[in-house]
């Protein structure tokens, strides 16, 4: 070595590190001889030296210490606790181990420390102890009584006992009920798949067999139609030889003229009569209901909905700015609904503009312009969204794809106003005025519901619907009468038109059974639980709210989102 060697450590199980008098340490190998490696130069002197967490700690022969990283960087120096007293007297060795500096010190004897400069703990003799809290063992165990403690203690350590061997048992039939349920949902999972393969192939078979019959009774009256051409043929080709034959007898030649007119005349309508029946006959068109149903779920089991007990509170509050470059007016958002990725969609009408909103940075992601006002927006399936439009001339159901951007794909126009918009089990669900419309998703009117089941008018002005969270019923917000409850048949679940909520206009859920509606006049947004009670007012006009419209619920982050112009 270049220097006296003062203190050696290992660093890891091919090398160790030596400190020198001259301010150095050396980095030496150790796996087959012994060779530099490296060397770091220091500002102090090198005494003690020890290796925590991947950290060089070394020591000088005083009052100080210096945590270092491998490579030479200073990271620290120890010297003071936390109420300013010298830690040490005169370090002249350490070590270390888990995570704990071990010191020797002339003066106050061993020390331990951690690598922030925490005492972790200080041996004094016993004439030299700073206060009386400090014992010595061997001595506070023959100056105090421990028989009943330790009687206590070792019930309470049996009865611990018991009780996690018990918890132990309990959780081994925890695992083993879990693997039955499991193995009986998978089956039942396997069972369920079977019975609909059986309804698919049921309905594949049917549809063969009306094809096949189709086909079948075609391809028979095509023989027969076949048949009588060769008939037909066969009578033209005698006609023409009797023709023929007859020239010099004129009133068989006559006779013969008149036979082919009329063989002639039929061949003109069996020709067309053939050509009708082909083209009213041969027809398949699918059934594309069957396909939007089963795109519209994301699994085979019915999820039971937990309802979360209690209100929702504000927790903090944050605006965003939704305008756009070539807006031509401020933006009067009428509706919005969250996408699977947690992205929103809103419907601005003012700007006739569906605006994509990144749901982390709340950034206008994407736009698509429309023809004509824009009333509501509803997710239709992971791929896809459903937009309501209005003027006098079109009243339009817009399809759009949110696969990657915004894009049109398919539009339905109606013979009435179109406000409200959601899809419910495959089916379009339409609402404008004081009615509400079902449709097949292709457009096909199936029902109107109006009037309850005393013949009374069940609306007054509907502005916005939702599905609730257990897909059976919708909820609609009417402008007086608060929020309508109903099923697929118009039969009325629950209402509510309490004082709380005035000119209601909003309408959302939150995935486990509560409803939310938001108040223009109030000023607020409300609670209502799955049986729809009032539960409290979650937003209200001391947050800031002035005259709220569409409304959301993040569950991503457990957020209300309320739009406004």
């Amino acid at each position: 070595m270049p220097s006296k060697p003062q203190s050696v450590c290992e660093v890891n199980s091919i090398e160790a590190v030596v400190s020198l008098e001259n301010r150095t340490m050396y980095f030496v190998s150790t796996k087959n001889r012994l060779g530099l490696t490296r060397s770091l130069k220091f500002d102090h002197g090198c005494r003690g030296i020890a290796v925590v967490d991947d950290q060089l700690v070394i020591c000088k022969s005083g009052r100080k210490i210096y945590v270092y990283k491998m490579n030479g960087d200073r990271l620290k120096a120890i010297e003071k606790d936390r109420s300013g007293n010298d830690i040490f007297g005169h370090i002249r060795e350490i070590s270390a181990r888990n995570g704990i500096i071990y010191m020797a010190d002339n003066a106050k004897g061993p020390v331990g420390i951690d690598t922030d400069g925490n005492v972790i703990w200080v041996f004094w003799p016993r004439s030299e102890r700073p206060c009386q809290d400090i014992h010595y063992i061997p001595e506070y165990v023959e100056t105090t009584k421990l028989a009943k403690n330790i009687r206590k203690i070792n019930d309470e350590i049996d009865k611990a006992i018991s009780e996690m061997d018990n918890l132990m048992k309990k959780k081994q039939k925890d695992i083993e009920d879990n693997r039955k349920t499991k193995a009986n949902f998978l089956k039942e999972i396997t069972s369920f798949r079977t019975e609909i393969n059986e309804a698919l192939d049921r309905l594949e078979q049917a549809s063969v067999a009306e094809v096949e019959g189709k086909c079948s009774k075609q391809d028979q009256e095509f023989r027969a139609e076949l048949k009588n051409i060769q008939d037909t043929l066969d009578k033209l080709t005698t006609c023409k030889a009797e023709m023929e034959s007859s020239q010099r007898n004129p009133s068989q030649q006559f006779v013969n003229t008149k036979i082919s007119e009329n063989i002639i005349s039929g061949i003109k309508e069996a020709g067309s009569r053939s050509t009708d029946k082909v083209k009213g006959n041969l027809l398949f068109e699918r059934n594309s209901e069957i396909l939007h149903f089963l795109q519209n779920y994301e699994s085979l089991a019915k999820m039971p909905l937990p309802i979360k007990p209690g209100l929702y509170e504000v927790q903090s509050k944050q605006n965003y700015n939704v305008k756009l470059n070539d807006d031509i007016s401020t933006s009067n958002i009428w509706s919005s609904c969250i996408l699977d990725s947690g992205d929103i969609l809103l419907a601005d009408d003012n700007n006739k503009n569906i605006k994509l909103i990144d749901c982390e940075s709340y950034k206008v992601r994407d736009s698509m312009k429309m023809s004509a006002s824009l009333q509501s927006v509803c997710r239709i399936s992971s791929v896809e969204a459903a937009v309501s439009l209005y003027n006098t001339n079109s009243n339009t159901a817009q399809f759009v794809s949110t696969k990657n951007k915004l894009a049109p794909t398919r539009s339905l126009k109606f013979d009435h106003g179109c406000r409200g918009i959601v899809v419910m089990d495959g089916q379009l669900v339409i609402c404008h005025s004081t009615k509400a419309y079902i449709y097949t998703i292709n457009g096909e009117r199936l029902k109107t519901i109006e009037k309850d089941r005393s013949g009374n008018n069940m609306f007054c002005q509907i502005r916005e619907i939702c599905l609730s969270d257990n897909g059976k019923t919708i909820h609609m917000v009417d402008d007086t009468n608060g929020l309508i409850t109903i099923d697929r048949d118009g039969n009325v679940i629950w209402k509510y038109s309490g004082q709380e909520l005035m000119d209601a206009w909003g309408v959302c859920t939150d995935g486990n059974g509560n409803v939310f509606v938001s108040g223009g006049l109030s000023r607020n947004v409300i609670q209502l639980g799955p049986d729809g009670a009032f539960v409290g007012e979650v937003v209200s006009q001391a947050n800031g709210l002035k005259c709220p419209s569409a409304v959301s619920f993040g569950r991503k982050k457990c957020s209300v989102i309320e739009q406004k112009g």
